[in-house]
């Protein structure tokens, strides 16, 4: 059950993201501004969608974790825990420089 969730919450999370750069890329290619109504449809669409997929691949993450611990695979979650937090403190630091 978990296998599966996490497979199909990984595909919907790409699916959405994609979904919000295709978006973008649209209104970033037609080359329109702030007045026109395709910005004004189009670009928060985008950002939403984008913004919607991030807690999405996390909830991918965490479900990976838990079905390796399942699995009793501890260093493999050890390893997907200690990336994820680095690449959290990461992103923090780099966002104070």
């Amino acid at each position: 059950m978990v296998i599966k969730m996490e497979r199909k919450l990984f595909r919907f999370a790409v699916i959405v993201s994609v979904l919000g750069l295709l978006s973008i890329a649209a209104v970033m290619i037609s080359g329109t501004a702030y007045p026109d109504m395709m910005f004004q449809i189009l670009a928060p669409i985008g950002l939403l969608l984008m913004f919607v997929s991030l807690p999405l691949y996390v909830l991918a993450w965490v479900f990976s974790i838990k079905k390796e611990m399942k699995s009793k695979n501890y260093l493999y979650a050890a390893l997907l825990l200690l990336v994820g937090i680095i690449s959290i403190v990461q992103t923090i630091i780099l966002r104070k420089l």
